[in-house]
């Protein structure tokens, strides 16, 4: 079984972009075979190793950022020039800029910003929900491409790239992978955003009430950490209160059902889900 980092940077080297626009990227679109093949190669340097089992532990965020940094840099041979630059004019911070790398064929220099996404469809409005139901994919976007891709663009940013003695970027990418996930009924419920690409169409929200108790026998809760690459364990399901549990934390919970594979000797995910309480995704 391989470690769960290494099932993550393949998930993230093969995704599509969850939204397709001007600025979308994803590292599928130029990533080779032979470097989808030396991800696991990876294994045997120690410290890209403890790097991400650290970032493993933190938010899905960061944990996000050093796959990213990452598969970039170590398998894709990019440039990573900065991480994380605040910006700040007179005396306010105005934002921040994920990444800037060079590009290893063109030489070009590219600001990058990134987010991991899983979005529930509420039918009754065509919104599309975080599992913090604050969060929308419409209010990401625009966020996206309103606030934090024009950012490199602005005098005082570029000044204090200037000031830090590094280059301008030349491109801007918007790197958004993740998932939609549909009401019972799927597309026929719930027609995709207009700019989003083909999803797996096998992928829904549920509310608690709705899940069997058998289906839930063989299911676990998975943190955020394992909503990447598909999960698999050595340590078997069964937790009977994952009902209750689900509804008294008022909270949507990635679920994954679980089958023995005997060949690996482990249990592998055959499906996830994400499970909601009675009330969501009303705010409280």
């Amino acid at each position: 079984m391989q470690p769960s980092w290494v099932n993550d940077l393949h998930w993230l080297a093969t995704s599509p972009p969850l939204i397709r626009g001007e600025h979308s990227f994803m590292p599928c679109d130029e990533i080779t075979s032979r470097q989808i093949v030396a991800i696991d190669r990876l294994v045997d340097d120690d410290t890209t190793q403890n790097r991400l089992l650290e970032a493993r532990q933190q938010k899905l965020g960061h944990y996000f950022e050093t796959l990213y940094e990452t598969l970039m840099t170590q398998v894709m041979g990019w440039t990573l020039l900065a991480r994380n630059i605040q910006i700040h004019h007179e005396g306010k911070t105005l934002g921040e800029l994920d990444f800037l790398f060079r590009h290893p064929q063109t030489g070009q220099v590219e600001h990058h910003e990134i987010a991991v996404k899983f979005y529930l469809g509420w039918p009754s409005t065509g919104l599309w929900h975080g599992p913090n139901a604050c969060d929308r994919l419409d209010l990401k976007l625009a966020r996206l491409l309103n606030h934090q891709l024009p950012m490199s663009q602005r005098d005082p940013t570029q000044a204090q790239l200037n000031a830090l003695g590094l280059p301008l970027p030349e491109v801007r990418r918007m790197v958004m992978p993740g998932a939609l996930f549909y009401p019972e009924g799927g597309s026929a419920a719930m027609a995709p955003p207009v700019s989003a690409l083909a999803t797996d169409p096998s992928l829904f929200w549920y509310r608690v009430s709705d899940i069997s108790t058998d289906w839930l026998s063989s299911a676990v809760i998975l943190p955020p950490a394992d909503w990447l690459g598909t999960y698999s364990s050595v340590l078997a399901p069964g937790i009977n209160t994952l009902a209750d549990h689900i509804e008294s934390s008022g909270r949507a919970r990635l679920l994954a059902h679980l089958a023995w594979q005997p060949a690996q000797q482990c249990w592998v995910e055959t499906e996830r889900c994400f499970v909601v309480p009675s009330h969501w995704p009303l705010l409280t």
